[in-house]
């Protein structure tokens, strides 16, 4: 009986093989004549290798068996390709370099090697070791043995034949994980983040699940319809998803084949970086991250700068700009440089490489002297975000100007005012400079201001958003400053507006949308991995609606001093969310990475975050910092339940949103 009519099978899943030249691998495999076969043990993805063996094996009619284990020697042996073969791993393979030994031949399967002296000195003339990569190809070369070294390409990518979906597991304990993992996935974003855990991992990637160690391991003599089980369930799990973003080799093979947009961060010993090179480089859905966003920057600071220009192009009918009529605003005279103020926000003062954004009560790109700061602040090391209705031409060019090696630090938050766009004829001129970006180094987003007036325009915006991005805009929520507790700026709830704009399945909506309005109680690190920062003046205050702490302008020795919220946030909800809870100020809160929720794929296959971007901001705070202890935070909350500076945030937030505002003026002008 055939196996997939064993397991009653369901449906077929659609992946696209890989063509490869097969010459020196059939030549060395058919010269031994018949040949006994150990996969390597491990997790899903190394069930991958074997399957995909295991079926090329047959494929091209080899006469192989299955090693029994009550055999002592092998003849012609022939093991399994895959990563054990490092430091980390080796002892494991003991046993099986023992059968090695006692073989006239041996053949081992494209795999990766590093830092192996014990078995380095087994190897001899009887050995043909395939790698899957340069370095491990180049490594085994230079230890000068007498082994027949070759260059060939991970079985993974050999792999053919039917993928089956909804398969009956073959044992108890097989179908209890398949049932448990059919359920996680359901619910995981499409945009998910599937990260080991172990030793090889570079340790700071938050992940949704680390998929190939679900399912339990498998060892060397695991029957075919486990391992054919094993394969097939990965890919049925993984074809859930859209964008996928791993540091497993076999995820993102896996990923690769199944035409998934696949976001590749290395390991800690390059293994990635290699296979990506020999064999998917030519793949246009395989993006990797490249060493220096990867290995050497982590951000340790989030900044979000205020940009004192209170003038704007535009007239949004839900912005305090219009409500305040400041259209006609001059522009700002900054007190400081732009060298000066990067100075003051240098990487030794803030503690090492930090996110900027830049962000204008009005237009932010309208002073000339943005196009400096920004310089500055990239020169500087730091990775800027520039927030922006995307229609001042002129300052984009000056800015897309600057070095390509800064630009790819450089991010635009591309705010899409589509009826102002449309009342002010510059439709065209924003996207014409969204272009610009595209095809510069720099990284983008585009996002839309959710508002009630826009519901009948949603078919046009869907519309116009594919046919000049590729890609749908993100969604973020308006807010109601003039009334106390800013809520929503809507009249249809929560539910209601999911419905109307649930179309656009964006995830920063859907993350922002549910914790709207909601009071956050939990300790916050904000003060102490976050700031605001007013450029103007200098001024720095914890988060929004919070009292100076410092200015960093005064005397630039003194370090950016620490005093985190923890559990007493004066703001009636983290309207801003979406930032500084995804960036990890609240240590552990579940919540997408900005990656996550700035990234689009377009329709041709390109990414709205460049590599650099999709590195930095797949980083969270919480996890590139150390945090404080009990006993610290402790103390802290005892200062700042009696600090004068808490009963400020108090009548502060009360003044601000509260509806008794006359009863709190007289102390407010007393503490000014």
């Amino acid at each position: 009986m055939d196996l997939f009519q064993f397991l009653k099978v369901k449906e077929s899943i659609k992946y696209n093989p890989m063509k490869l030249d097969d010459t020196l691998l059939l030549s060395e495999l058919e010269s031994l004549g018949a040949f006994a076969y150990i996969p390597n043990s491990g997790n899903m993805g190394d069930m991958l290798i074997a399957a995909a063996t295991i079926r090329w094996f047959n494929q091209n009619h080899l006469n192989w068996g299955r090693f029994n284990q009550s055999e002592k020697n092998i003849k012609y042996f022939v093991y399994g390709g895959g990563g054990a073969w490092t430091h980390d791993w080796i002892e494991g393979l003991q046993p099986i370099m023992n059968l090695m030994q006692k073989a006239e031949r041996v053949v081992i399967l494209p795999s990766s090697f590093r830092d192996v002296p014990e078995f380095i000195k087994i190897l001899d003339k009887r050995f043909t070791v395939f790698c899957r990569e340069k370095e491990s190809f180049e490594y085994l070369k230079s230890q000068n043995t007498r082994a027949k070294i070759l260059l060939d390409h991970d079985m993974a990518f050999r792999l053919s034949g039917s993928i089956k979906t909804n398969m009956l597991a073959p044992t108890k304990d097989l179908k209890k994980a398949s049932s448990k993992l059919r359920q996680i996935v359901k619910s995981l974003p499409k945009d998910v983040r599937l990260f080991r855990k172990d030793s090889e991992s570079e340790g700071h990637y938050q992940t949704d699940l680390d998929l190939s160690n679900e399912m339990g391991w498998f060892s060397p003599w695991e029957p075919i319809e486990n391992i054919e089980f094993a394969t097939n369930m990965m890919f049925e799990l993984l074809n859930h998803f859209d964008v996928i973003r791993t540091d497993r080799l076999h995820i993102a093979i896996a990923s690769a084949l199944l035409g998934k947009q696949v976001i590749i961060h290395d390991n800690i010993y390059g293994k990635l970086k290699g296979v990506h090179a020999q064999t998917m480089s030519t793949l246009g859905n395989v993006n990797i991250l490249n060493d220096s966003a990867e290995k050497n920057d982590k951000i340790v600071k989030f900044l979000d700068c205020y940009v004192p220009v209170k003038t704007c192009n535009f007239k949004c009918h839900y912005c305090y700009i219009t409500q305040n009529k400041w259209w006609g605003e001059k522009l700002p005279e900054f007190k400081y440089s732009p060298e000066y103020i990067a100075r003051a926000l240098s990487k030794k003062r803030l503690g090492g490489v930090s996110l900027i954004n830049l962000c204008g009560g009005g237009e932010t790109l309208l002073p000339p002297e943005i196009t400096d700061i920004a310089r500055c602040l990239l020169q500087e090391g730091h990775y800027v975000m520039i927030v922006t209705n995307t229609t001042v031409s002129k300052r984009f060019d000056e800015i897309l100007a600057l070095d390509k090696e800064l630009l790819k630090r450089l991010f635009f938050k591309c705010s899409f005012q589509y009826l102002e766009l449309k009342r002010t004829n510059l439709m065209e001129q924003f996207f014409s400079n969204i272009r610009k970006i595209k095809e510069s180094p720099a990284s983008f987003t585009v996002e839309l201001t959710v508002v009630d007036e826009l519901i009948p325009h949603i078919p046009d915006i869907k519309e116009v958003c594919m046919k000049e991005l590729g890609a749908l805009c993100h969604l973020t929520i308006a807010r109601d400053e003039t009334k106390p507790g800013i809520p929503r700026l809507s009249d249809y709830s929560c539910e209601e507006a999911r419905k109307i704009w649930g179309d656009f399945k964006s995830p920063m909506f859907d993350f922002k949308l549910p914790l709207f309005e909601k009071k956050r109680t939990e300790f916050c690190y904000a003060g102490h991995w976050s700031y605001c920062v007013n450029l103007g003046t200098g001024d720095v205050a914890q988060c929004y609606g919070c009292g100076k702490i410092q200015n960093i302008f005064e005397d630039l020795t003194t370090p950016l001093e620490s005093h985190p919220i923890g559990c007493h946030c004066p703001n009636p909800h983290c309207w801003n969310n979406h930032a500084f809870l995804s960036f990890g100020d609240i240590v552990g809160f579940d919540a997408p990475t900005f990656a996550q929720i700035r990234d689009r794929v377009c329709l041709d296959g390109t990414h709205w975050l460049k590599p650099e971007f999709q590195d930095i901001f797949s980083q969270r705070l919480d996890e590139n910092n150390p945090h404080f202890s009990k006993r610290e935070i402790g103390k802290i909350e005892k200062g700042n339940k009696s600090s004068l500076k808490y009963y400020k945030y108090k009548i502060l937030s009360k003044i601000t949103f509260g509806k008794k505002r006359n009863k709190y003026k007289s102390k407010l002008k007393k503490w000014s």
